[in-house]
């Protein structure tokens, strides 16, 4: 337990300084002293900032599973898409997270950069997509343009977190809700 514990301390330490002076910009100094242990500590728990990485990106997918483990249960494809547009709202708070858009985004520039990072990040978009075709009725042969418009939908909420600031007061979740109804009932 403690060595999770200080696994989450280094990974919250990094997200916070690649989210103020970026991944090229950051240290491992500077991440020891924002974690409060010494470099040879976070080597320990990770190899290094790409490592660190992917420990961010599995949080991430960890937290999406969350979102699908109340889903699972569903009885049919359409209790699956209600339950699914009901968790609309805690995707929508997390991909308007202006701290996490902006960490979400230091991350997919430097995946166009990094072929390990682009490895991780293609990985985690991988299983989360199993994850919810295990959710919804894999017949359907427009499943997969059903998930990736749904995904755009979500963490394009991340692009306008960072430029639209009064995003908060103009987002109806309702209507989130209903569009996420449509694009997975839709014939």
């Amino acid at each position: 337990m403690n060595a999770q514990r200080r696994r989450a301390q280094v990974l919250e330490a990094a997200s916070m300084c690649f989210r103020e002076k970026g991944f090229h910009g950051t240290s491992m100094a500077q991440i020891s002293a924002a974690a409060g242990m010494s470099t040879g500590h976070i080597y320990h728990y990770f190899k290094s900032k790409e490592d660190i990485i992917a420990g961010i990106v599995e949080r991430e997918r960890d937290e999406v599973e969350l979102l699908l483990a109340g889903m699972r249960d569903a009885a049919n494809p359409e209790d699956a898409i209600a339950a699914f547009a009901n968790g609309t709202e805690r995707s929508v708070e997390m991909n308007k997270d202006i701290s996490r858009a902006a960490l979400k985004m230091e991350i997919l520039a430097e995946a166009a950069r990094n072929p390990a990072i682009a490895e991780v990040v293609h990985r985690h978009n991988a299983e989360i997509k199993a994850a919810h075709q295990r959710i919804f009725d894999a017949t359907d042969p427009k499943l997969e343009a059903r998930m990736e418009l749904a995904a755009a939908l979500m963490e394009g909420l991340s692009v306008r977190a960072l430029r639209n600031p009064d995003l908060d007061k103009q987002i109806d979740l309702e209507l989130m809700r209903d569009v996420v109804r449509c694009i997975f009932s839709a014939t």
